[in-house]
């Protein structure tokens, strides 16, 4: 599925939402970067529903269904945009996820 989104996703990517700036900007690692940065606010937006929970005694199972599941999804999401906008080079992030499950897991995965 990774493969699938990776492949698929570009096309939807596109600078015209972004700043005048952004676009004119001819850095190599602009997308990348503001992928990264998406991904780092999806991060935060987890963490504060996490440190919510640890001092308001929120039932964690109260968030979980809809927003840790909307930035968990964004994060899928933004890694899939980096892998695909790396500077140095689009990044097999299916090849990269099954490879890094394998070698820190010790599980070998089948492809479908």
């Amino acid at each position: 599925m990774l493969k699938q989104l990776q492949v698929a996703m570009p096309a939807m990517w596109t600078e015209e939402t972004y700043s005048e700036d952004f676009q004119k900007s001819v850095a190599k690692d602009k997308n990348f970067r503001h992928a990264l940065l998406h991904a780092m606010k999806a991060l935060g937006k987890l963490v504060e529903m996490s440190e919510t929970a640890d001092h308001e005694g929120v039932n964690p199972g109260t968030y979980i269904v809809g927003w840790a599941e909307k930035y968990l999804a964004d994060l899928v999401i933004c890694a899939v945009r980096m892998a695909h906008t790396h500077p140095l080079g689009e990044i097999d992030l299916e090849r990269a996820v099954r490879e890094r499950i394998e070698r820190k897991m010790g599980f070998k995965l089948v492809e479908s």
